[in-house]
């Protein structure tokens, strides 16, 4: 999909990217860490905390949902998904909600992968399982040092 038909569709697409940019900024440089995975850890982090510090009501960071239809405990489930890190769950980096039926997804890649067919496909379902009457979502790879 095209970077403007990506803007039209999802709203709040170049606020990710702007604040994706920033948190990756302010990790520093991925050979200041062990890994690329605890890089890549830190600039998710910082990416939460931007989005609530500046988006809060319109974007929604960091939220884990089941992957598949399945039975959970009650306590693990609440209408805002599962329990953080629970085993089964999909956690998603960036969810916008555009209007009634459409939804964004926006997925930080840090390092060299790529966000595949198989996992997008996974991210569309889990969205699709956990909010009633959608028909359009958008899973939008998000990597940091894009300029706008």
């Amino acid at each position: 999909m095209l970077r403007e038909q990506v803007e039209g569709a999802c709203p709040l697409y170049k606020a990710v990217q702007t604040q994706a940019n920033l948190a990756a900024q302010a990790a520093g440089k991925p050979s200041d860490y062990r890994s690329a995975a605890d890089y890549g850890t830190r600039v998710h982090k910082i990416l939460k905390n931007n989005i609530l510090h500046n988006y809060y009501g319109r974007l929604i960071p960091e939220r884990s949902f089941l992957k598949y239809a399945q039975e959970i405990a009650e306590q693990s489930y609440s209408k805002n998904g599962v329990r953080y890190g629970l085993p089964g769950s999909l956690r998603l980096d960036v969810l916008e909600k555009v209007k009634s039926g459409v939804i964004c997804v926006y997925d930080l890649k840090t390092g060299k992968s790529g966000l595949t067919p198989a996992r997008m496909l996974e991210i569309g379902q889990s969205v699709r399982k956990n909010f009633s009457n959608v028909y359009r979502i958008f899973v939008i790879p998000i990597q940091p040092g894009l300029n706008m």
